[in-house]
């Protein structure tokens, strides 16, 4: 039984040895291949629907909604300007990154024409969507991309008749 013990011993020491001795010997055939690139990211973008806006006009108080339709996850901005002056009244801009989020409304707050005046706005949303990249858990925004960007303007009128504000759109 002793010597049964000692030749398994043996044999196992002499497998190490062999494995260690050639650890370092190059296999033939690949010794002179260069080592695989990456490949660069596929990058989608999700356009689900088309990029719009609309003014709306909330309550009898001069306060107006910009509800924008949204084309899927992106950043979004928009300027007004009064139109006969140049002047820019408001900017600002917001992030959506939910793929299910459709429409999203601001509230916009315009000078007020007084009586019997109509001042013309020209109102300007910018979408930038983000480019995403597929991995095994699911897409990831992918930072490195440049922005697809959509634009959108329209201009408006706003009347004042009898203290009551009247909105159209110019086409």
């Amino acid at each position: 039984m002793r010597y049964l013990i000692r030749s398994i011993g043996l044999v196992l020491v002499m497998l190490s040895f062999i494995s260690t001795a050639f650890a370092d010997v190059a296999i033939p055939g690949i010794q002179g291949r260069r080592p695989r690139r990456p490949r660069p990211p596929v990058v989608r973008y999700y356009e689900k629907r088309d990029a719009d806006f609309t003014v709306l006009q909330k309550t009898e108080e001069p306060m107006f909604f910009l509800l924008a339709t949204l084309p899927g996850p992106c950043t979004w901005s928009y300027t007004v300007e009064n139109q006969t002056t140049g002047e820019r009244i408001a900017s600002n801009s917001f992030k959506n990154t939910d793929i299910n989020n459709e429409t999203e409304g601001k509230k916009l707050k315009l000078s007020l024409p007084s009586e019997g005046k109509i001042i013309a706005y020209k109102i300007r949303a910018k979408f930038s969507l983000y480019g995403f990249r597929d991995t095994r858990f699911g897409p990831k925004i992918y930072y490195g991309s440049k922005e697809k960007l959509r634009y959108a303007s329209h201009t408006y009128e706003l009347e004042n008749e009898n203290g009551r504000y009247r909105l159209r759109e110019i086409e």
